[in-house]
């Protein structure tokens, strides 16, 4: 299938970081498992891994005690798998910003035309 390759770098992420344990067996077991030994489609397979990761940004805890840093700052406790998502989340939406800022700069521009001559 054309997700193949996907698949294959969303189990090996998830693998090298999420920590051993239970939710990692969880994974394994219930979501790539039964892809690799073919008794699950690749469109089962992309939504039972989405609910899966979606479900491990759970484990975001934000400390609530205050720490004096000089500065705006949330100090958050996440295993590396949510940091990932988390960090990969907020530079895709930072992207999608400076290229709806572009975009508009364009149309702004576009619409203005070349300045009247004096």
């Amino acid at each position: 299938g054309e997700y193949v390759a996907a698949i294959g770098v969303v189990d090996c992420m998830v693998r090298a970081n999420l920590p051993q344990g239970e939710e990692l067996r969880k994974w394994t077991t219930e979501v790539v498992d039964p892809w690799y030994a073919g008794h699950s489609n690749t469109k089962d397979v992309l939504n039972a891994a989405n609910c899966f990761l979606r479900n491990s940004v759970d484990f975001i805890k934000i400390l609530l005690k205050a720490f004096d840093t000089g500065s705006y700052v949330v100090f958050m406790i996440m295993n590396s798998l949510a940091s990932l998502l988390l960090f990969q989340h907020l530079e895709l939406r930072k992207l999608a910003c400076m290229q709806s800022s572009k975009s508009e700069l364009a149309s702004t521009a576009g619409a203005a035309g070349a300045p009247e001559p004096l």
